[in-house]
């Protein structure tokens, strides 16, 4: 099984960091593509990452598309550019799959961590389904900050919605739902 983790990226100031806690936990099976703008270089030189830099910043989804189109995986991983991957969260999120081969999506938790506490409060409120206190079950939507789909369902998906400026993972995650498929 090939793995795929595919970054969306805007000018991340810590995509160093999320780079760095994804390859810390992931085999060699695994290669990360990046895509969009690093206006401060923090994009490491590594065999297993892969850079594809748009001449336009481009919306999350059709970052998304556009690296899983190139990514030779059997499995993607969507991670968001500012979410650091806690230790075992790989391994957590394959071992869901594992468990719910027939899912079209699986989605990692958030343990929210800011700066302010404006934003810790907007995280909450934002991603309050999604947190590290909930137990993990079946949802009617996921958010795609960290979300697991198989190639062949993100093919017959159509995937993500370019055109969304935000919530492209609801409006994916809704679609795959009214196909039929278990998140």
């Amino acid at each position: 099984m090939r793995l795929a983790v595919i970054i969306p990226n805007l000018h991340s100031p810590v995509i160093d960091e999320v780079i760095a806690a994804v390859l810390a936990q992931a085999d060699t099976a695994l290669e990360i593509w990046v895509v969009g703008q690093d206006c401060y270089g923090k994009i490491p030189i590594s065999p297993r990452v892969h850079t594809i830099v748009t001449p336009e910043p481009l919306y999350p989804g059709a970052a998304r598309n556009l690296g899983a189109e190139r990514a030779e995986a059997d499995i993607f991983v969507f991670l968001d550019a500012d979410c650091i991957p806690q230790p075992g969260w790989l391994s957590a999120l394959l071992g869901a799959w594992k468990s719910y081969p027939n899912a079209g999506a699986i989605s990692g938790a958030m343990l929210p961590q800011s700066d302010t506490l404006i934003q810790h409060c907007d995280q909450i409120a934002s991603f309050h389904e999604h947190l590290t206190l909930h137990p993990p079950v079946e949802r009617k939507s996921l958010a795609s900050f960290s979300l697991l789909v198989p190639r062949t369902v993100w093919q017959q998906s159509g995937g993500f919605n370019s055109c969304l400026r935000h919530t492209e993972g609801l409006d994916f995650t809704l679609r795959l739902r009214a196909q039929g498929w278990r998140l």
